[in-house]
């Protein structure tokens, strides 16, 4: 099957980097129950002056998310892609040699959302979920680097600290096991009206030019990178 994205995808990524990328805030916000009655009357699956949203607008029903398996418990969640995601995976690919996702989120949820932004583009090389999360005695969080590292078979081969960036919205994640690795993006917590889903939230697409200036591209080790001033113009 033919696929126009895939095509913009190279066999041979531009760097020997890797990237780890978190999901929810960072590229999809997901509603919570409050929030799925005033997506629905938006009408983006009716009015087709909001076909435009409707790309980046996905539904989700999950059986069993936290319950036992077998219990039937049904979880339904709606949510929208951040503005320029697809383009930001499709650059991803392009430029990382490693591309993994790990979120806080439950195994089910994550695995339905990745189905979605991922659609007719490669898988991730990596999922990691919640259950792959470290808790500090404080009970913070975090996704230590060191930990993919060492439990992936032959990981070590191509990711280290020294070639690897974690993006995320919180920055407690990653403060203590990886601080010089991590870079802290806005969160995406969009108004749900139309004007404000529709609003140009430039942040990929920012972090896109930044990956590439030559200082970046050309790093033996990126913990070295100034990070604070990604998103500040």
């Amino acid at each position: 099957m033919y696929h126009s994205d895939l095509d913009k995808i190279p066999e041979k990524p531009l760097t020997n980097k890797c990237i780890v990328l978190d999901l929810d805030e960072t590229l999809v916000h997901s509603c919570g129950e409050s929030d799925i009655e005033l997506l629905k009357q938006l009408q983006i699956y009716t009015d087709p002056s909001n076909y435009d949203l409707r790309e980046r607008v996905y539904k989700i029903t999950m059986e069993d998310v936290i319950h036992k398996k077998g219990t039937g418990e049904k979880t339904e969640m709606w949510g929208i892609a951040r503005p320029n995601v697809r383009e930001f995976l499709i650059h991803c690919f392009t430029y990382f040699k490693i591309v993994i996702i790990w979120s806080a989120g439950r195994k089910k949820y994550v695995h339905a959302i990745i189905d979605k932004i991922f659609q007719d583009l490669k898988r991730p090389h990596i999922i990691w979920t919640y259950d792959d999360l470290e808790k500090l005695p404080n009970n913070t969080l975090i996704k230590p680097l060191n930990k993919l590292i060492d439990e992936i078979s032959g990981l070590k081969k191509h990711m280290s600290l020294e070639n690897t960036f974690i993006v995320d919205d919180r920055v407690s994640v990653f403060s203590e096991p990886n601080p010089y690795n991590g870079i802290l993006i806005p969160a995406y917590k969009p108004t749900f009206n139309v004007k404000n889903l529709r609003d140009d939230d430039n942040t990929l697409e920012q972090l896109s030019k930044w990956f590439m200036k030559s200082e970046v591209i050309n790093c033996k080790d990126i913990r070295k990178l100034s990070k604070v001033n990604i998103f500040n113009y």
